[in-house]
C-alpha cells in the first residue's frame, strides 16, 4: 500500500463527506523538519479549512511562530463551494507555505465574513498545535483506494518495508 500526503482533492473529498456547522479545521498535512544543510526533503505546511454555505468571507491562520510571538496572519485561498454529506453547501479553503518562517507552533483559523463578527475555530479551546523539527504530521494520509483520518495533528513517519525472506 502506497502511502501519500494529503491533496487538495483529498480535501475535496473530506469536505463532501463532512457535516459542517460552523467554520473549522478539515485536513492538514505538513513535514516540518531541524533546520540542518544535507536534507532531502523538503518543509511543507498545507491546511484546509471549511466555511459553512457560500462564503464571502475571508479565512485566516492565526498563529504563533517558534519566537513566541502571536503574529502569523496567514490568508487562505478561496477553493470551491461542495455540498457536505447532510447536502449543505460549504466552502473549501487551502493554505499553503513552505518557510518555516511561516509555520506556526499554535494556531486557531479565524473566518472574517463580509458582515458581522469574526468566526474561530480554536479546537474547543485549546488551540492547534505543531511540533517543530519533528518532521511529518497530518490529520489523514491518503492512498489509492482510500483516506485514512488519524485523531487528531499526529506526527508520524514512513519506512520501507523490510525485504521478503528468501524461501526454499
Amino acid at each position: 500500500m502506497s502511502i501519500q500526503a494529503l491533496t487538495q482533492d483529498d480535501a475535496l473529498s473530506l469536505a463532501r463527506q463532512s457535516s459542517v456547522d460552523g467554520v473549522r479545521l478539515l485536513a492538514l498535512d505538513y513535514n516540518w523538519g531541524p533546520p540542518v544543510s544535507g536534507r532531502y526533503d523538503s518543509d511543507y505546511l498545507n491546511v484546509w479549512g471549511v466555511v459553512p454555505g457560500e462564503a464571502d468571507g475571508a479565512l485566516f491562520l492565526y498563529g504563533q511562530q517558534v519566537n513566541g510571538g502571536w503574529d502569523l496572519n496567514l490568508p487562505f485561498q478561496r477553493v470551491e463551494v461542495v455540498q457536505d454529506r447532510d447536502g449543505r453547501p460549504v466552502t473549501l479553503f487551502a493554505l499553503s507555505e513552505g518557510s518555516q518562517n511561516q509555520f506556526p507552533t499554535q494556531f486557531v483559523l479565524r473566518y472574517d465574513p463580509a458582515e458581522g463578527p469574526p468566526q474561530y475555530d480554536n479546537n474547543g479551546g485549546w488551540n492547534y498545535e505543531l511540533i517543530p523539527y519533528l518532521g511529518r504530521g497530518a490529520t489523514g494520509v491518503s492512498t489509492p483506494d482510500a483516506i485514512f483520518v488519524l485523531n487528531g495533528i499526529t506526527p508520524y513517519g514512513l519506512k520501507a518495508a523490510p525485504e521478503p525472506a528468501p524461501t526454499g
